[in-house]
């Protein structure tokens, strides 16, 4: 198994906002201001935190 499989396994069960940080740093190697921007703004809509206002890429893409 490759590390990017081994990777894909591991957060299987994991939050949407945790995927698609994951994705962004492997597409990106490093994690910029809007990228955390991004994150914290999904996370707060799963968490119910804040109602959906923009629309996002798809973090559920491979």
């Amino acid at each position: 198994m490759t590390p990017i499989e081994q990777i894909k396994t591991w957060i299987e069960d994991k939050p949407a906002w945790w995927k698609h940080s994951i994705k962004l740093a492997l597409e990106h190697e490093e994690l910029d201001q809007k990228d955390l921007d991004e994150i914290y703004y999904i996370a707060r809509i799963e968490h119910q935190l804040e109602a959906p206002q923009k629309i996002l890429p798809s973090t559920t893409e491979s």
